[in-house]
């Protein structure tokens, strides 16, 4: 008898033992768990001869694409069977508060953060700028500024990388951007953009020694001017920053039309080039 029962005691453990791994295991491979970096969106701008210019942003969002062409028929033949997994083609909101930012205040390497999210790892493929109101501000006199479009997209790539912080930079360019007929209070803005991954960029440095008479220093890429600053009015001091990888020629001239320029200026990524002391003649 005793017999008996110890068998029936063992049957009904076993049995219950199975019951709770049928219902509550899982394997490794069964995780709906999304592997996360994160994505920051920082603004900046070059010199424009303004009073300043005030934009207000409502959104940013990014396109995502996933991680290739395949992975994109993969996702779509699972998506009777997975309500988790994200479909491409998808836009993601980094964020959605209002802010107004001054771009002429963005200058000589500084920036502003305009949203910060965790994401998903994959592929995005552009990123897209909602503005609500623009204006630019002359001999202290304040004007709308028209904007063919309340919501600005490009195209750039990049990829969010699980444990990553993935930065990338708006870069304004308030003097090419603005436009006017010539008529008094007829500004236009035709958005002159750059996007780029601080992470795939160097910089170049230097110090004009007679910085008397505000100048401005430019980094060109053959007939392109890629980017510009203002010359501390203090100290002389400019950063030309968020540059691709290459060679550059570096100019600067002040109000008095005085001038220096040089080729052949190298910048490598994560690398800040100082080329030292300069003087405009």
């Amino acid at each position: 008898m005793h017999h008996i029962k110890l068998l029936l005691f063992i049957a009904v453990t076993s049995a219950l033992m199975a019951g709770c791994t049928d219902d509550s295991s899982t394997s490794p491979g069964d995780s709906n768990d999304t592997a996360k970096g994160t994505l920051k969106v920082l603004l900046t701008d070059s010199p424009g001869e303004y009073d300043e210019v005030n934009i207000t942003f409502s959104e940013v969002s990014v396109h995502y694409s996933g991680e290739s062409a395949e992975d994109e028929e993969i996702q779509d033949e699972s998506e009777e069977n997975s309500t988790t997994q994200k479909i491409a083609g998808e836009w993601i909101i980094v964020t959605d508060e209002t802010q107004t930012f001054d771009l002429l205040t963005l200058s000589n390497g500084v920036t502003a953060l305009l949203g910060e999210q965790e994401m998903d790892e994959g592929h995005y493929t552009q990123i897209r700028l909602a503005i609500t109101e623009a204006e630019v501000v002359v001999d202290t006199v304040s004007y709308s500024l028209s904007i063919p479009s309340e919501t600005l997209k490009f195209v750039s790539g990049f990829d969010i990388i699980p444990g990553i912080e993935t930065e990338l930079i708006v870069d304004f360019d308030a003097a090419r951007s603005i436009h006017t007929t010539g008529k008094k209070a007829d500004y236009k803005m035709k958005p002159t953009i750059r996007i780029i991954n601080k992470a795939q960029c160097g910089s170049i440095a230097g110090t004009v020694i007679n910085y008397e008479n505000l100048p401005i220093a430019y980094a060109i890429a053959g007939d392109d001017t890629l980017t510009s600053s203002y010359v501390n009015e203090n100290n002389g001091k400019f950063t030309l920053s968020f540059l691709p990888e290459g060679s550059y020629t570096v100019s600067a001239a002040d109000t008095l039309k005085q001038s220096y320029s040089i080729e052949g200026v190298a910048v490598t990524l994560a690398t800040k080039t100082d080329i030292g002391d300069i003087t405009l003649e």
